[in-house]
């Protein structure tokens, strides 16, 4: 226990100083492994267009089975956004919930079959993929 004197306004004041004890865990706040975490549900994607020429708005809907852990989701959306969202910035947004529901908005029927194409090519990936390591063991 240290004294210390404090100014405060001109005055002086003696205020007592007790040592703090830092505790810090043994295990990390994060597992290391959360990106291996295996998701509640698939992936579901459903696709809206927005746009008055589509009055109907024309939903369509995709399960990724194959997309399995938080990596695998990762890696889907680096993918789907260097080749279709960036490219197409203004034009698509897209909502990620925790729930694995991902809900993409598009402003035109060209877009929608842009993006179907690449969540159907990207499944197909997945599923060949899982067929290589299937048959490896």
């Amino acid at each position: 226990m240290g004294k210390k004197s404090k100014r405060n306004n001109g005055s002086s004041q003696v205020v007592d100083t007790q040592p703090i004890d830092i505790v810090v865990p043994d295990t990390p706040l994060t597992n290391e492994n959360d990106h291996l975490e295996e998701l509640d549900n698939p992936l579901r994607i459903i696709t809206l267009i927005n746009s008055p020429d589509v009055p109907e708005g024309d939903l369509q809907e995709r399960l990724m089975d194959y997309v399995q852990t938080m990596d695998e989701v990762d890696g889907f959306f680096n993918e789907f956004d260097e080749t279709v969202a960036v490219p197409n910035d203004g034009h698509i947004k897209y909502e990620v919930g925790s729930d694995g529901l991902v809900v993409i908005v598009i402003d035109s029927t060209e877009l929608r079959d842009e993006v179907l194409k690449f969540i159907d090519g990207y499944n197909d990936r997945m599923i060949e993929g899982s067929h290589e390591t299937t048959k490896s063991h």
